[in-house]
């Protein structure tokens, strides 16, 4: 994970440089992956606005091994009931922060500070255990599509601070849980397409890379004399789907050049000094 990060911050600051708008101490802030846990959106948005999440990754990582030796003795009840607690207090979060106000500390609150978004991991982690469980909820996948696609839409009419998680949160465990179940059972699925599990297998570079590539694209774009700002329509939009080819491009080199290779390496060493 951390090397193509790295790369993908480099990139980020690079394009910071050569487009004048240049480089402080807080965009060294991201390397450390500590950049959630201030509450100053110069700082978690430092270098590049998504990398944000990165930080939280990183605090999920460090706490999974105690939570899984935890949770992996709970029985199917205790998993709902405690999924069932997770979901109401991101709900009684979010109003909390309606009531007192949308200020800047409320939305670090709700949708940047790692402790508070650890709950959808755990309810990942809950999901998970309960596939092993074999519990018997069936949901269809085009119901758990369905229901995750009204749930971003609600996402994009609601207000703060309920457009970042809640609105999103139960809708997201459904696709989860259906995809997970079509997989398992081995349903014939759009999803299981070879293309798109190798865009999948691409995503977290994806993630990384796609503001920087498609921002370069757009920047040359306006080099070249193709003025981004006056494009119809039809033109705007072809101007992003050209730009969105390019981060997918940026993406599979960054996967197969840096990613990859350097997972392979780490997880060598680790098994050399595991059979030593």
């Amino acid at each position: 994970m951390y090397p193509a990060y790295v790369v993908a911050w480099l990139v980020s600051v690079a394009i910071l440089v050569t487009s004048g708008r240049g480089v402080g101490v807080v965009d060294l802030i991201p390397l450390t992956l500590l950049q959630s846990w201030v509450p100053t959106e110069s700082v978690y948005f430092a270098a590049n606005a998504v990398f944000w999440s990165l930080s939280c990754e990183a605090f999920f990582y460090l706490v999974f091994p105690y939570l899984y030796r935890w949770m992996s003795q709970w029985k199917v009840r205790k998993l709902l009931i405690v999924g069932a607690l997770l979901v109401s207090l991101v709900l009684s979060v979010s109003v909390a922060v309606s009531l007192t106000g949308t200020t800047e500390f409320g939305i670090w609150v709700v949708g940047f500070f790692p402790p508070t978004r650890l709950c959808e991991f755990v309810l990942g982690m809950i999901l998970a255990l309960l596939i092993r469980r074999e519990a018997s909820f069936a949901v269809p996948l085009w119901v758990g599509s369905f229901v995750a696609l009204a749930g971003y839409a609600a996402a994009n009419v609601v207000d703060d601070p309920y457009s970042r998680v809640i609105v999103t949160l139960v809708p997201f465990c459904l696709l989860i849980w259906s995809a997970a179940q079509a997989d398992l059972n081995q349903r014939p699925s759009v999803l299981r397409a070879k293309p798109l599990v190798t865009l999948g297998i691409w995503s977290y570079s994806f993630y990384l890379i796609h503001t920087q590539a498609m921002t370069g694209a757009f920047e040359a774009m306006d080099r070249i004399g193709i003025n981004t700002q006056e494009l119809s329509d039809w033109w705007l939009f072809a101007a992003v789907a050209a730009s969105f080819i390019c981060a997918v491009a940026a993406a599979a080199a960054l996967h197969y050049f840096v990613e990859a290779p350097l997972e392979k390496r780490l997880r060598g060493r680790r098994r050399s000094r595991s059979d030593g």
